[in-house]
């Protein structure tokens, strides 16, 4: 695979939000003159970016289904993913089964609640052969980004570029392997956290995500 990577400094300002990183990432597929077919958002926190790429693309816009399991000792830090049809659990964690049957449970429920809300899924037919750029407004673990890539894989997509304002130089490793192209505009070696990169870097809630897409 080809895989493209745009690298700054750990030293560089972070990003103003999550609409401004998605003009930096929009800027540089245009440079890297990639074509696309369609934009892949993780919600809630890949919409505002993967908005603003589809509009600088002229492309459509389609959602992505994706929940994190967050470990029991740090919610943040993500064990696993969860989707509609599929999940994706690290067996590297010491995690009980019922804590993960429960976590899983509840991020379905979720999915079917945001779904209804939100509406914009990708249709599986509409994507077979296509190219996609599948877009979150950070990675950590990479654990939303790794299921997503491979429900957009088990649906005949022709490419993937994974498009995303910052992740650590080591899931970045991860990152170019399940993608074809890998754009990212910072890779910190010192990784402190997706938001602290940005200096808006506030909660969204359903409502703000469902005027984006109106």
């Amino acid at each position: 695979m080809d895989n493209e990577i745009s690298l700054v400094s750990d030293d560089e300002m972070p990003f103003d939000n999550r609409e401004e990183a998605g003009m930096q990432l929009a800027a540089e597929i245009k440079k890297k003159r990639l074509k696309a077919d369609f934009v892949i958002a993780l919600p809630r926190g890949g919409v505002p970016v993967g908005n603003v790429i589809a509009i600088e693309l002229n492309i459509p816009l389609r959602l992505c289904f994706v929940r994190k399991i967050g470990h029991p000792a740090n919610e943040e830090y993500a064990i696993g993913a969860v989707s509609e049809h599929d999940e994706l659990i690290s067996d590297k964690e010491q995690v009980s089964e019922k804590y993960v049957q429960e976590k899983i449970s509840k991020a379905k429920s979720r999915i079917d609640e945001m779904k209804k809300k939100f509406g914009h899924e990708y249709k599986p037919t509409e994507l077979k052969h296509k190219v996609v750029i599948l877009v979150d407004d950070g990675v950590a673990t990479g654990a939303c980004l790794k299921l997503a890539a491979k429900e957009m894989r088990s649906v005949g997509v022709r490419q993937i570029i994974i498009a995303t304002p910052v992740c650590p130089s080591n899931t970045a490793l991860t990152m170019r392997e399940i993608s074809d192209h890998f754009i990212c505009i910072l890779q910190p070696i010192h990784f402190i956290g997706i938001g602290g990169y940005y200096k808006d870097f506030k909660q969204l809630n359903d409502n703000a995500v469902e005027r984006m897409l109106s």
